[in-house]
């Protein structure tokens, strides 16, 4: 079972923002836990954002995928608690024991996949945060997976 866990900053006032308007989301920090690993390895993400507005019934949605030449393999890891926010800082943790790649061939799996945290509010597609996963095959046939931050270099 993924855990998951979602803190908001207090910074700003309830009534700022228009709940019709999208506010804009700034990702500041990408704490991703282990970069390297075996690809069933647990997955620890940890991201901190300011937004500039409201956000009404927010929550993220942590998935991996992967494509082959004949189709998209999206596994779903789970998500945070549904919450609103206010501007200011805020950030969520995620944590799942346990990525489940067993319907997909490991041929398939030795590619470039994705890590999205995908944020939604009210209902509507926010922001998608895109970590690029490079998986390989090591000596013995362990899968090891590499999760690269779009915020470094």
């Amino acid at each position: 079972m993924a855990e998951a866990k979602d803190s908001r900053g207090d910074e700003g006032k309830a009534g700022e923002g228009k709940a019709s308007e999208t506010p804009t989301v700034d990702v500041t920090r990408i704490d991703i836990t282990p970069v390297t690993a075996a690809l069933t390895d647990p997955i620890e993400l940890e991201v901190e954002y300011d937004v500039d507005g409201l956000l009404c019934e927010a929550s993220w949605e942590i998935k991996f995928m992967v494509d082959s030449a004949h189709k998209r393999h999206v596994i779903v890891l789970g998500s945070t608690d549904v919450e609103s926010t206010i501007s200011g800082p805020a950030s969520f943790y995620f944590s799942v024991p346990h990525v489940d790649v067993s319907d997909i061939t490991p041929g398939t799996l030795t590619n470039c996949g994705l890590l999205t945290a995908s944020l939604q509010a009210s209902g509507q597609g926010v922001l998608d945060v895109n970590m690029v996963v490079v998986v390989t095959k090591e000596a013995g046939g362990l899968m090891a997976r590499t999760i690269y931050s779009p915020l470094e270099d």
